[in-house]
């Protein structure tokens, strides 16, 4: 349940001691107000701000800051990843958040400095609001994909469907649309925080360090590619004369598909280390293994790591379910499943952050109709065979909680 800022004051004003700390300030941490108190502030205040500001929510270290998300936007926690903060982001309202924090932790109490972060919050939306009138000024649509190989290639696969959107939210306007592959996830934030790109298409993995850990998109829909809402990695071993138990795979060697494969490697990998698995990454193949780890190497082709691991080179591999699904019924009875990852949606849409609301409302309602347009079925099936866009069961916040699950380890949660 969310705290009114009245209560949380009063939770503060109840304590018998008064914090005192010269190393607090305020900064925005991933587009939320967070409390940054100094690596010597003790552990007795960082538990009491917590009980006050966030109840149930944790005190995160981060470098050699400790971050508090006070909680006051919507009483959930943020993820925080030690190597993943750069300070923030550089926009107007942010810098005039910084700037606020900086003038209040300074001169007045800090429990009022949250207060302040809403006000302005609210005063700014409201600037940009009246100076846009409510209706932006949309010249182009332009969707954004990841790739380091093909690009070109990849840029024509999905034109079509870039022109589409560019005439439906224009209007009677053809406002055009074009498409942008990054070479890397981290690219792609670039090109969305500098609003080079309007929306992207990406697997979960990616989405969730491009909006969650970077703070640069919000996921918006989930996209039906190759006709599967979800998917999920199955790690598999010979059946005649491999393992026969997922345990047994400690002291052996897993073969992934490459670094960038969310089912086949990503999804795969964080199963095992949530399962108490220590995974050791090698450059070739080593037939020593230490006992009580696991080596991993990739095999970038999924017909190498099928023969890698039939040939023995490795114990157990790992691939998608609908990769699962077309293998013909001789290479099925090959192999036996040791284990199922859990599921998750297969391929996401996100819009960038600062993207205008009534655009991204457009946006929405143009792609969870395309599948019950004609034009918009054809293009669809043209591109990787989706059959449709749909909202998230439960909400961005679920899904947000679902990859936080499945892609953060229980003690950096």
């Amino acid at each position: 349940m969310s705290l009114s800022f009245r209560d949380d004051v009063a939770a503060v004003r109840s304590r018998s001691e008064p914090f005192r700390s010269r190393s607090m300030g305020l900064c925005l941490f991933r587009h939320r107000p967070v409390l940054s108190m100094g690596e010597n502030t003790g552990a007795t205040a960082r538990q009491r701000l917590a009980r006050a500001y966030a109840r149930n929510l944790q005190v995160a270290p981060v470098g050699r800051t400790w971050l508090l998300d006070c909680g006051l936007l919507d009483n959930l926690p943020a993820l925080v990843e030690s190597d993943k903060y750069h300070g923030p982001r550089e926009s107007k309202m942010n810098r005039a958040f910084v700037s606020m924090g900086r003038f209040f932790g300074a001169h007045v109490p800090r429990v009022l400095v949250f207060g302040a972060l809403l006000i302005g919050a609210t005063l700014l939306g409201k600037t940009v609001a009246a100076q846009s009138g409510g209706k932006p000024e949309v010249k182009a649509i332009t969707l954004g994909l990841i790739s380091e190989i093909n690009r070109s290639a990849i840029e024509e696969h999905f034109s079509e469907l870039a022109r589409y959107l560019g005439r439906r939210v224009g209007g009677a306007a053809d406002v055009g649309g074009k498409v942008v592959v990054a070479p890397t996830p981290f690219e792609l934030v670039k090109l969305l925080e500098q609003r080079q790109v309007d929306l992207y298409f990406e697997s979960v993995y990616p989405t969730y360090s491009i909006n969650y850990v970077h703070g640069a998109g919000k996921v918006i829909l989930r996209r039906w590619k190759s006709g599967m809402a979800e998917y999920q990695s199955l790690l598999f071993s010979k059946r005649d004369g491999g393992i026969k138990r997922l345990d047994e795979l400690r002291g052996k060697t897993i073969v992934f598909e490459d670094p960038g494969s969310t089912s086949g490697y990503l999804m795969a990998k964080f199963f095992l280390q949530r399962n108490g698995f220590k995974l050791v990454e090698k450059k070739d193949f080593d037939v020593d293994a230490i006992a009580g780890q696991v080596n991993y190497l990739f095999a970038y082709r999924q017909e190498k790591l099928f023969d890698m691991v039939f040939t023995g080179q490795a114990a157990a591999g790992a691939i998608s379910d609908d990769d699962y699904a077309r293998l013909s019924q001789e290479r099925k009875a090959e192999i036996a499943v040791l284990a199922q990852t859990e599921r998750l949606p297969r391929h996401l849409v996100s819009v960038r952050v600062d993207l205008a609301q009534p655009t991204v409302a457009r946006l929405t309602d143009i792609l969870a109709a395309m599948h019950e347009d004609g034009e918009g079925q054809k293009i669809m099936k043209k591109t990787d065979r989706t059959t449709k866009f749909d909202r998230l069961p439960g909400g961005e916040e679920a899904l947000r909680k679902r990859l936080l699950a499945s892609f953060l380890s229980p003690e950096r949660r």
